[in-house]
């Protein structure tokens, strides 16, 4: 037998790849220490393990320091295929803020699977207000059509000229947007999507964010969108 040491899965002696994980690295003797190639290897399901990929060996080492700073956890969990089969790792950060738990992850990273960093809060609604704003470019702007709501101005012209903004409150959505601080956040980001769907804040921006600053950033504009949303009496 084989086992992975990814994910301690067992394999059959003939085994070349973990039939759990997809790993390359197989050792024949459970006891006995891998030694990594020279070369870093990317195994066949790496775009579901971004933060293990050898080659970006400080992602765990930045995201590790950025829970600490903020008083977060830096968590690494076991992915399941339908609740049964393990399927590669999940790293993510999470942290407390007032009433509401942030995680903040990473996604993509295969050919075909962009590389975004992701942040998302659940929350308890005391109105009722989905939006999305994102930057014009012609992929958000072929994305905008999809989204079953109205297009808004929200009466901001260097805004406006920047962002795509779409709602099902126009008041409420300017009422949010009038935050100055909010406004200047969002247009120093590139890349990004702030939105709900009336129960869960998201932020998607693209890129794995690798730096603690631009980490920090996300994290401060994320807290703020949050904090004005409840001074709004949109969310608990």
């Amino acid at each position: 037998m084989k086992q992975c040491p990814d994910c301690g899965a067992q394999n059959t002696t003939g085994a070349r790849d973990c039939v759990a994980c997809g790993s390359q690295r197989l050792v024949t003797d459970p006891g006995a220490v891998y030694e990594p190639p020279s070369e870093p290897t990317r195994t066949r399901w790496a775009a579901y393990q971004p933060l293990s990929d050898p080659a970006s060996p400080k992602w765990m080492e930045s995201w590790h320091q950025f829970a600490a700073q903020v008083g977060g956890d830096f968590v690494s969990e076991r992915r399941m295929l339908l609740g049964v089969m393990p399927w590669g790792k999940r790293h993510l950060v999470r942290t407390e803020v007032d009433q509401w738990l942030v995680t903040l992850e990473p996604s993509g990273g295969g050919a075909d699977d962009p590389r975004q960093t992701r942040m998302s809060a659940p929350y308890a609604p005391l109105q009722p207000l989905s939006f999305a704003v994102f930057r014009r470019n012609m992929a958000h702007d072929l994305a905008s059509r999809l989204l079953p709501m109205q297009d808004i101005e929200v009466g901001h012209p260097e805004f406006d000229d920047e962002f795509v903004v779409k709602a099902n409150d126009q008041a409420r959505v300017c009422d949010l947007l009038a935050d100055s601080d909010l406004r200047s956040l969002l247009m120093s980001r590139e890349g990004l999507h702030l939105g709900s769907d009336g129960k869960m804040l998201g932020y998607v921006t693209d890129g794995w964010v690798t730096d603690i600053a631009s980490l920090t950033a996300v994290h401060d504009l994320f807290v703020l969108a949050l904090r004005a949303l409840q001074r709004l009496g949109f969310i608990r």
